[in-house]
């Protein structure tokens, strides 16, 4: 457990985007899984060789898949997605803002150090 903490602490940026990037896989899978199951839904309806008993059941069960898509896999998409772009995007941002701060404190040691030592 220690090894893992070290190991976050040291890549804090790279475990960030390798999360983000596991977001926007489960996101994107998420939406394709639905889609092609509504859309696997659909086909079957549309073949003439179903009796009545099963269209009503791949009507049920394609209205089922539409109205959970909606109120379900849309809005998880939605909210995958939107972390992974954020753990992506905040990456490059805040590696620049640390490496800018890191750079003003070192400015300000080396000010410091020269007027001591002159």
């Amino acid at each position: 457990m220690t090894r893992l903490k070290g190991l976050i602490k040291r890549n804090r940026f790279r475990v960030v985007a390798v999360i983000g990037f596991m977001f926007l896989v489960i996101g994107v899978s998420i939406f394709g899984y639905s889609l092609y199951t509504i859309q696997e839904r659909e086909q079957i309806l549309n073949s003439a060789d179903l009796t009545i008993e099963e269209i009503w059941r791949y009507e049920g069960s394609l209205r089922w898949w539409r109205s959970t898509y909606v109120k379900v896999f849309l809005p998880l998409t939605v909210i995958f997605v939107a972390f992974g772009v954020v753990g992506w995007i905040s990456q490059p941002l805040l590696a620049r803002l640390h490496r800018r701060s890191a750079l003003e404190v070192f400015a300000e040691n080396v000010k410091r150090a020269s007027k001591e030592n002159y």
